[in-house]
């Protein structure tokens, strides 16, 4: 029996075959990492886009930008001084009117990301269930970032509304780790067109199209008055580092085989400063729950986190490549976008 028949036939056999010697079937050690591409840029059209790469797991990400109404805000998320009518307002009340702009992530599987192919539609794609918890932990590891606040040009006049799409190109494990990390390089790549307030003249136009009292300047009007585009402020970079449990064994960054075979998952979401921001999981958590195995959770998670987020740092225009020697994963940071 060749060894991709083996493999199919008996996969736990398989996998304790390298397991048991402590190696992986694609040659790591079971606490070494994949190799991490990062290329923000990737979508020359979008203002801010990114394509990643962890091992053969693929993810592309793309935003596009429109202007809106101002939505409200809480009072603590306000960043603009307040007149004397909103300061009583907000002591009467815990909502602030509008105050925020708009953004919205849709995370979707290729129909080609898993081997069964269906996409998040299909009968043996990937299930909604997955994708919405994707999405879920993806929405809760950003909410510290406080985006829609940033997205407010003038409170009740006008903010951006931006709608991002994330797409699994090839769910081959961690895709939680992959679209976390192209959605923070995709917001640190976002360029936000610069805005005027608009005249009288064209404040007829501007309500019509629900963009409150202010406009999108053009390039041309842009480059002649030295405004830049408007880039976020990210006060901290949420990264995630998934470990799956097998038997005894700890097994760093997954892949797909590795995560079917799995007893547990479990994804640990920091920041550089390595303050944890959350932990999720799959399966039924015993063996990831002991306090030994956590501290090598979270040992784990802190030393390849510290790795991605410098590569994340790193200028466009830049190409940087990193190697961890501990757990020896590698990571590219290079610019898709054209010079």
């Amino acid at each position: 029996m060749d060894a991709d028949s083996y493999k199919k036939l008996y996969p736990e056999l398989f996998l304790d075959t390298f397991v048991n010697a402590g190696v992986r079937p694609d040659g790591r050690t079971l606490g070494k990492g994949r190799a991490v591409t990062l290329g923000p840029g990737a979508v020359g059209a979008s203002p801010g886009s990114a394509l990643v790469r962890l091992g053969h797991t693929s993810v592309l990400a793309g935003a596009r930008v429109t202007l809106m109404r101002p939505a409200e805000g809480s009072a603590d998320e306000w960043t603009h001084p307040l007149t004397e009518h909103q300061r009583l307002y907000a002591c009467q009340s815990s909502v602030l009117p509008h105050t925020q702009g708009s953004l919205s992530i849709d995370v979707q599987f290729a129909p080609f990301a898993t081997p069964q192919g269906g996409g998040m539609t299909g009968p043996r794609g990937p299930t909604a269930e997955l994708v919405s918890a994707v999405s879920e932990r993806l929405q809760a590891s950003l909410r510290p970032l406080g985006i829609p606040k940033q997205l407010c040009i003038k409170p009740g006049s006008g903010a951006y509304a931006v709608e991002a799409d994330i797409y699994v190109l090839n769910a081959d494990g961690a895709v939680f780790d992959a679209v976390l990390l192209a959605a923070v390089v995709m917001l640190r790549d976002l360029a936000l067109p610069p805005t005027k307030e608009v005249t009288a003249k064209e404040g007829g136009a501007s309500q019509a199209a629900g963009a409150g009292s202010v406009r999108v300047l053009t390039e041309e009007e842009a480059a002649a008055a030295g405004i830049p585009p408007v880039r976020l402020q990210l006060p901290l970079q949420p990264l995630a580092v998934t470990c799956c449990m097998y038997k005894e064994h700890l097994l760093v960054d997954p892949t797909a085989e590795e995560e079917s075979v799995a007893g547990s998952t479990v994804s640990i979401v920091l920041d550089a400063s390595a303050a944890l921001h959350g932990e999720c999981g799959t399966g039924d958590g015993k063996e990831s729950a002991a306090p030994d195995v956590k501290k090598r959770l979270v040992d784990f998670a802190v030393f390849c986190v510290h790795g991605v987020s410098m590569c994340v740092c790193v200028p466009v225009c830049v190409r940087a490549c990193v190697r961890l020697p501990a757990y020896g994963r590698l990571l590219y940071f290079e610019s898709c976008a054209a010079s």
